[in-house]
């Protein structure tokens, strides 16, 4: 299936001729893998908030194969260690 069989079954998925959405073809959004998002255009942002040190968090995302990394301070309270490839970025936000 090319990317506008894919992007034409997912307009037809969510909506009908009468502009309402589907219920029948629908799928939980808990349902679909990551990668199936990315395939159908989607951005993955991932915020972590429960990681109370810098280096947790770049253990946390060390742990995801080719990301790109970094840090900075958000504001004198909060700092961000961020991983990124692609679509898919992965935002740790500590409290200082």
């Amino acid at each position: 299936m090319n990317r506008i069989e894919q992007d034409s079954e997912l307009i037809e998925m969510l909506m009908d001729k009468s502009g309402k959405y589907h219920t029948a073809k629908q799928k939980i959004f808990r349902d679909y893998t990551l990668d199936e998002l990315l395939q159908l255009g989607f951005s993955i942002h991932l915020h972590h908030h429960d990681i109370h040190n810098e280096l947790e968090a770049k253990t946390l995302t060390s742990k995801f194969e080719g990301m790109k990394r970094s840090s900075y301070d958000l504001n004198e309270d909060l700092k961000v260690v961020r991983a990124w490839k692609d679509k898919v970025e992965i935002s740790v936000f500590l409290n200082k």
